[in-house]
């Protein structure tokens, strides 16, 4: 008979290193392989920090990623950022004076007290936004999603809110003398002292009714 094969202390410490090494790795896959679908399901967040240094630089980024970027009190007067991504970004005391900011999406996006005046907002996204106290003088708001945006003693004297949709938003104190509010509708808005002296008011739907008060015979 053979004579059976007696392991060294060598041997049982290579094997038992061995099946622990094997162990690990298979634990470290088993990890690898649960991350990845939550890293391909799960979107990119925050803003793209190349876009904001381009802004920076140039004060131009159309279509870009700035959501959620900190920009208080930037000076971006007559900035271009049509189509860009500002989703909760900080804005408050910026300066967006005549900025181009058609089809912007500025939902949930802090801008109190900043200077937005004669800034084009056409076919913007604003929902949800806190532009209390800021300066929206003769600004370009036509189309414009507004809804539940916070516009409490902001001041839109001479804007165009051609077409705004101002449902369920805060105009409390708000100042729009001169505001052309054709086809607007303000009709669930909280108006509560708000200025509306020279206001136009064709096709308007206000929460007491629609308003035809301007339209042309």
């Amino acid at each position: 008979m053979p004579k059976p094969h007696i392991l060294k202390q060598s041997e049982v410490n290579r094997d038992f290193l061995l099946g622990h090494k094997m162990k690990i790795v298979k634990r470290t896959l088993v990890m690898t392989a649960l991350a990845v679908p939550i890293a391909i399901g799960s979107p990119a967040n925050g803003f793209d920090k190349m876009d904001l240094q381009k802004l920076k630089l140039t004060k131009a980024c159309e279509r870009c990623n700035l959501s959620g970027a900190n920009l208080r009190e930037a000076e971006l007067s007559e900035a271009i950022l049509a189509y860009a991504n500002l989703i909760d970004a900080e804005l408050g005391g910026a300066n967006l004076s005549f900025a181009k900011l058609s089809h912007i999406d500025l939902r949930g996006a802090d801008l109190w007290g900043a200077n937005l005046m004669g800034a084009d907002f056409r076919n913007s996204n604003l929902s949800k936004a806190n532009f209390s106290f800021a300066s929206l003088r003769g600004s370009d708001l036509a189309f414009a999603n507004m809804r539940q945006t916070n516009l409490g003693v902001a001041n839109l004297r001479g804007a165009n809110l051609y077409y705004a949709d101002l449902r369920r938003a805060n105009l409390h104190k708000a100042n729009l003398s001169g505001a052309n509010l054709y086809g607007a509708n303000l009709s669930s808005a909280n108006l509560k002292d708000a200025t509306l002296e020279g206001a136009l008011f064709c096709k308007t739907k206000m929460p007491w009714g629609e308003d035809h008060s301007d339209c042309a015979e």
